[in-house]
């Protein structure tokens, strides 16, 4: 799951009233591969304009914002441990296509915004459930 606070907040708002009327609710543990550990942390780097930088820039940056997005990483994951249930997390589309639910759920203006202005993630658009799977959109 990405570090984003809007995420976040809102998975446990809908987790909370889903629960509320009376269903369960589980939240995707999906990790796209550019969300992975130090990948993850250097990518959420690589689209700030310090980036594109001399060399010496980029590893000064580097150095000096690691320790923060490590502190702000270890603080979502705190958050999601409290407030959320997760599915195991889910790296591949094989792991994503073995989960099963009445109903899959997919929101959020993150789902529908590119990734890096490139390109759309079709895994936030169920591609990974078959044809008879229900699903919701919000």
């Amino acid at each position: 799951m990405p570090n984003n606070y809007g995420s976040l907040l809102q998975s446990i708002a809908t987790q909370h009233i889903i629960e509320t009327l009376g269903h369960q609710c589980e939240i995707i543990n999906y990790v796209r591969k550019d969300e992975r550990g130090l990948q993850g942390i250097l990518s959420s780097m690589v689209s700030k304009k310090e980036w594109n930088e001399n060399s010496l820039k980029k590893f000064a940056y580097i150095i000096l914002r690691y320790p923060g997005e490590w502190m702000a990483q270890r603080a979502f994951d705190r958050m999601r441990k409290l407030h959320l249930k997760l599915t195991p997390a889910c790296y591949t589309q094989k792991e994503l296509k073995l989960l099963k639910a009445d109903v899959f759920m997919t929101g959020s203006d993150q789902v529908w915004g590119p990734l890096f202005k490139v390109k759309y993630d079709p895994t936030y658009f169920l591609d990974f459930t078959d044809s008879t799977s229900k699903k919701i959109s919000y």
